[in-house]
């Protein structure tokens, strides 16, 4: 499958969109629009595990159309501000002062309403977290206080009520090394964080993807 970096268009300035093919059998089959939330050319672990998640899905829904979100500026659901990121503009932000671009955008998504039309969340038929740590505690900093989840599930995706499957996959950890995660015991709000999680994320469809 050729990667959805492939060629000089980044990925996220694709709005996406359904579009048409025809099967061997003549039969018309609407292309399964997937959005991925990941990072993109941030981390190449997660660049290798979101190709092979896109090679299971493809292989499971047949044709799709992959949008990307790179979540560290989560206001890339929007394609309007996908420059933000494709032009460094989050870097340089950051540069003048720690997480000023992430706070920035924060304030701005927030202000803006939804846009159904073309925001990545709202448009998929398919949601995948892709790779990347998802559960961690720290002295210092939390998982349950991640950047993504609170505007791209919670304002997004638990608003939409449609049952579309939300899929959480290779997701890890990061705990320090030598950790045995005793320490996750210590910490009731992030156990009840990562409980909603694991509830949010599709089940019914796990035994049948897992098939392909």
């Amino acid at each position: 499958m050729p990667s959805v970096f492939s060629g000089k268009q980044s990925p996220h300035y694709n709005v996406p969109e359904k579009v048409t093919v025809v099967t061997s059998r003549g039969a018309d089959k609407a292309v399964t629009r997937v959005s991925i939330i990941t990072t993109s050319r941030h981390n190449v672990g997660d660049d290798f595990v979101r190709e092979g998640i896109l090679y299971l899905l493809q292989k499971h829904y047949g044709s799709i159309r992959a949008s990307c979100i790179h979540k560290h500026p989560p206001i890339t659901s929007r394609p309007e501000f996908a420059w933000i990121y494709g032009r460094k503009w989050d870097a340089w932000l950051d540069n003048c002062h720690d997480s000023l671009a992430l706070r920035t955008t924060s304030v701005v998504d927030q202000l803006l309403p939804l846009f159904p039309w073309s925001d990545r969340i709202l448009q998929c038929d398919v949601l995948v977290q892709s790779g990347a740590p998802v559960y961690w505690t720290h002295p210092t900093t939390d998982c349950r206080d991640n950047e993504w989840w609170t505007p791209l599930i919670q304002r997004r995706w638990l608003k939409m009520g449609s049952g579309r499957p939300f899929f959480n996959l290779a997701g890890g950890t990061c705990q320090s090394w030598g950790s045995d995660g005793s320490e996750f015991g210590e910490q009731p709000a992030t156990l009840e964080y990562i409980r909603v999680q694991r509830v949010q994320s599709t089940k019914g469809y796990a035994l049948d993807f897992m098939r392909c």
